[in-house]
């Protein structure tokens, strides 16, 4: 669980504000030649929660596939690196 506090002051009012973020990352080789490879089950497990809960569509950013969305209220956020796992 990666906690974030934010702390803004305006004047002499202090403002926290706590983010709770859940990352999960799976790990796969990216493109087609490795699509269907066993060391690919990171990359499947992260489809089919993103699938299966929902989930807002793949961006890139941080050298990445990412998604946003929620499980049971928690906010979540799968990775799906873009480098290769023997490069990484």
């Amino acid at each position: 669980l990666l906690k974030i506090y934010l702390v803004e002051s305006i004047g002499s009012v202090v403002f926290t504000v706590r983010i709770n973020l859940q990352v999960i990352v799976g790990l796969g080789n990216p493109g087609k030649k490795y699509d269907r490879n066993r060391h690919n089950v990171g990359f499947k497990a992260i489809d089919l929660i993103a699938k299966k809960n929902n989930f807002g569509p793949w961006r890139r950013k941080f050298q990445s596939k990412i998604s946003e969305g929620l499980i049971k209220s928690n906010k979540i956020l799968l990775v799906k690196p873009e480098t290769y796992m023997n490069n990484s």
